[in-house]
């Protein structure tokens, strides 16, 4: 339509400025000659809707939601210029702020930080499918897409090289913390003096790593070598328990396994115990040098770093964040920082590539404070992951173009994850998702 038309040109045209940092990534990247995986789309794949070469009207719209993560739009827009197919996928970004516009001839959304709710939605009558460049999807209304017939998916980060450039971030952060980044720099720049600050080792200190996940695996994995002693705790139970049993070589390896559930235990008379799940992880916190928040951010989770978590803790502990912003409560964070915990313990520094509000306020208390240590949001955000995650995006969008269908994403597309299926086939008994318009714009009657 005119709208719709006149909307893209408008995204277009906000994203032409970059077009010299998309050339100079491409360079990098192994220049425009480089070759790029089409998705494993076989010959007779391509004898599709596909190609008969759709006007642009009929192109497939990817929306970035949001300024942020640049790179995740270059690469996706690159993946799709290297297999031949900007003919027929348009991959646009936008303030977040227009969203709600934007998203209206959207055929694939990529929500980013963006908040999409029933309200953001509502108007979204060509969405198919809204895919996480990653894995969280705490932002996204699951609810409100499954109203609107859409397909939810996300991308697992032990697909994509993700998992393995976060816990190096986590490793990177653990580091900076304990050799006290600020002050080295303060004694570089500022007080020129050799020797300051002391700061501590990993060898034969005890970590805990709250989430047992890819990402938490791969950062036990990395540790190793270091010579400290790695525990790791899950909100479900360990199916064993024991130390030094497990499924895997980490899982044996580790010094301790605890529980922070969200699900309460029985205790032997049939009785749901509220504060198991509790006291095994204060089991694990009073022991460790290094607390790692490795963790999915839920609703039960939310603000789990509150004074009763800092106050179990040991004094002088390191708090490391790659997960989400979510997990922390500032205020209590900052009052442990300072010692002022009802335990009067002191935590020793925070170092974290998230935050509670994002991009995060650099002049809150917190933020500035000399032993609090903040990133923005790069731990995922590396050469290889984000040119996988492009790819994969691309190929979704290559689906959804081709009206290929569930089916056929799940078997071409492996890396992709859906997280709503089954919630879509009870609202909409027998539809073919993906097989073209979403069932809320046709006349099921």
């Amino acid at each position: 339509s005119p709208i719709a038309s006149r909307a893209s040109r408008r995204v277009r045209d906000r994203t032409r400025a970059t077009a010299a940092t998309a050339r100079d990534a491409r360079r990098a990247m192994g220049g425009g000659n480089a070759h790029v995986s089409d998705g494993g789309f076989s010959g007779d794949d391509r004898e599709t809707i596909g190609d008969l070469h759709p006007s642009r009207a009929s192109k497939t719209k990817v929306l970035f939601c949001g300024l942020e993560f640049l790179e995740g739009w270059n690469q996706t827009r690159l993946a799709v210029e290297h297999a031949g197919l900007s003919d027929q996928i348009d991959v646009v970004r936008c303030d977040r702020v227009d969203v709600p516009r934007e998203i209206q001839d959207a055929h694939v959304a990529v929500p980013l930080m963006t908040r999409l709710d029933a309200t953001a939605l509502q108007n979204a009558n060509a969405l198919r499918m809204v895919i996480q460049f990653g894995v969280g999807l705490e932002g996204v209304d699951e609810a409100a897409c499954v109203a609107k017939g859409v397909v939810l998916a996300r991308i697992p980060s032990e697909h994509t090289g993700n998992a393995a450039s976060t816990a190096e971030m986590a490793v990177f952060l653990t580091l900076a913390a304990m050799r006290e980044v600020w002050a080295m720099r303060s004694s570089v720049y500022f007080s020129k003096t050799l020797g300051s600050p002391m700061g501590a080792t990993l060898s034969d200190k005890n970590v805990l790593i709250i989430g047992w996940g890819s990402v938490g695996k791969t950062v036990a994995a990395m540790l190793a070598p270091f010579g400290c002693s790695v525990s790791a705790a899950k909100r479900t139970t360990w199916a064993s328990p024991d130390i030094g049993s497990g499924a895997d070589e980490i899982e044996r390896a580790l010094a301790g396994k605890h529980v922070v559930g969200v699900t309460s235990e029985e205790d032997s008379d049939g009785a749901t115990n509220e504060n198991t799940k509790h006291e095994s992880l204060r089991a694990g916190l009073e022991n460790a040098h290094v607390v790692i928040l490795a963790c999915t951010q839920t609703k039960e989770n939310v603000g789990m770093v509150d004074d009763a978590f800092l106050n179990a803790t040991r004094d002088g502990c390191v708090l490391v964040n790659v997960a989400r912003g979510g997990l922390f409560q500032p205020d209590a964070i900052l009052r442990a920082l300072d010692g002022e915990t009802t335990e009067k313990k002191k935590l020793a520094y925070v170092a974290s590539d998230v935050a509670w509000e994002e991009p995060v306020n650099p002049t809150h208390p917190l933020v500035r404070h000399e032993r609090a240590y903040f990133t923005p949001h790069v731990g995922g955000v590396t050469d290889v992951s984000y040119k996988r995650m492009g790819e994969i995006v691309r190929d979704v969008a290559r689906v959804v173009h081709e009206k290929r269908g569930l089916a056929y994403l799940a078997k071409h597309v492996a890396k992709c994850s859906p997280v709503n299926v089954p919630q879509l086939k009870q609202t909409f008994p027998g539809f073919p998702f993906l097989e073209g318009a979403p069932p809320t714009t046709l006349n099921r009657d």
